[in-house]
């Protein structure tokens, strides 16, 4: 049985080519749906339960001029809720989910819109077993949506707002630069900033002027948050563009996440 998927668009233009993204990916008989954001309030939000999951797009704005979205995720992800329906935001929707859960954005230097950059990625290994210490359980949380890519993953950008992560822009993350990569250190005081619940799993690096987005960890004064996942709800958040012609390994990034959805469908099933 194929995805049933369900895209609420923030009316961007980026949203049908996730469209023909999640449709090139999937099987056969994968469908995906959209909702224009500005028509929630009329649909029977019950309906929602038909879907496998639920795909946040990119958009204008912030999250807080959408609030019918934020009542969208009380029903699906609501902490009164026996079962919580996947949740995939991009851009807009990470920002979404990361406000959802507690967390602040802020205002970037400068506009990131159509830059192209190299993410830092927490290896496989440490997002199963954060997931696993926070939760006390085996890991329910969300996927590893960076998982069988080929490296380093370049993704495009067109953001200019981000994550917050502790007091301010720059958290404390220093004696991180070992051989170009973000060590273990590093990856545990970020931590520590992250909204409750939530793990960041990639970020990017930028460079100490605030504006340029650099080559290497080396540079870095302050990491800007490109992936999230929840600890031990079924939610990923993305700040980059899988479906941009920047990101090469984004049919790889939505086919790990229909994966994902596949293998609840099964568990549901057996």
């Amino acid at each position: 049985m194929g995805a049933k998927i369900l895209i609420i668009d923030h009316n961007d233009s980026f949203t049908y080519n996730l469209v023909g993204l999640f449709e090139q990916e999937g099987t056969e008989d994968c469908q995906v749906d959209v909702w224009p954001v500005d028509q929630l309030h009329t649909v029977d939000q019950h309906l929602i339960w038909e879907y496998d999951c639920l795909v946040l797009s990119p958009g204008p704005g912030l999250p807080r001029d959408y609030p019918a979205v934020t009542s969208l995720l009380d029903s699906v992800l609501g902490k009164d809720k026996i079962k919580s329906l996947p949740v995939l935001g991009i851009c807009l929707g990470l920002q979404t989910l990361v406000t959802y859960f507690g967390g602040t954005l802020y205002n970037l230097k400068q506009i990131q819109h159509g830059r192209q950059v190299a993410l830092c990625l927490k290896t496989c290994p440490a997002v199963a077993e954060a997931g696993s210490k926070a939760s006390g359980k085996a890991d329910t949380g969300g996927p590893d949506i960076f998982k069988h890519l080929n490296t380093p993953v370049k993704v495009g950008l067109y953001h200019s707002w981000a994550v917050s992560i502790g007091p301010g822009t720059v958290p404390d993350v220093g004696g991180h630069q070992k051989e170009g990569k973000l060590n273990s250190n590093f990856w545990e005081k970020i931590q520590k900033q992250a909204p409750t619940g939530l793990e960041i799993t990639a970020v990017a690096c930028i460079d100490k002027s605030g504006f340029r987005f650099a080559e290497s960890p080396s540079a870095i004064a302050a990491p800007v948050v490109m992936g999230v996942r929840h600890l031990s709800l079924p939610v990923i958040g993305l700040q980059f563009h899988p479906e941009s012609y920047m990101t090469p390994e984004g049919a790889g990034i939505i086919r790990n996440w229909l994966e994902f959805i596949m293998e609840i469908q099964r568990r549901q099933t057996e």
